[in-house]
């Protein structure tokens, strides 16, 4: 027979660290907006066959540059249930540019 004996303790989980750079895009003036849902992950990985959904909102239409960034982003396993608090993320902004038409 065996006595069993609990010990009260603490268990620490650590986010996973992820960092995603959202790439740049960048056009000639054609009168068409410019939009970019393009990213890296250049730090760190998903787990357990998760996947990231982000949601963008920006686009750029005449000449110029804008950051970009989603304006969601999510983290979801196999039955698209929320992960993201189990990552801690970084997001770098990407570039949005339309150049001048030489027209």
């Amino acid at each position: 027979n065996y006595e069993l004996i609990f010990n009260p303790g603490t268990v620490t989980i650590k986010k996973v660290n992820l960092t995603i750079k959202i790439e740049d895009a960048a056009k000639v003036y054609d009168g068409k907006v410019l939009t970019s849902s393009n990213y890296s992950i250049i730090s760190g990985s998903l787990k357990n066959n998760n996947k990231i959904v982000m949601e963008f909102e920006k686009g750029i239409t005449q000449p110029g540059e804008i950051e970009i960034t989603p304006s969601k982003c999510y983290i979801v396993d196999s039955n698209n249930v929320n992960m993201r608090d189990n990552y801690q993320i970084t997001i770098i902004p990407g570039t949005l540019t339309v150049y001048e038409s030489e027209d």
